[in-house]
């Protein structure tokens, strides 16, 4: 994750507001590419060069739209094994 960045949107009916987002990398086995994550404000964000796994399956809303229409990204920590290695959620994808 990158520092909080911040950017002023126009709305369909004229009000200008401030959006706070973070540039991240989506990985998982098969792609890797940028994002940007949203947040609630410059200092609500997660640490730079934190590691998240996006839980994939808490928003899917079937026969609605695929993860392409997504409208938010479920962001959660990894478990930690007994061994102290991160394992990630079952049905997570690695954003860092």
């Amino acid at each position: 994750m990158s520092g909080v960045n911040m950017r002023v949107v126009t709305t369909s009916k004229g009000v200008q507001m401030q959006i706070y987002s973070q540039r991240a990398v989506l990985e998982s086995e098969l792609m890797k590419l940028q994002i940007d994550v949203d947040v609630d404000g410059l200092n609500a964000g997660y640490p730079v060069g934190a590691i998240k796994y996006w839980d994939v399956v808490t928003d899917l809303v079937p026969g609605q739209y695929g993860l392409g229409l997504a409208r938010r990204m479920t962001l959660v920590d990894a478990n930690v094994s007994s061994s102290g290695r991160a394992v990630p959620p079952v049905s997570a994808s690695k954003v860092a």
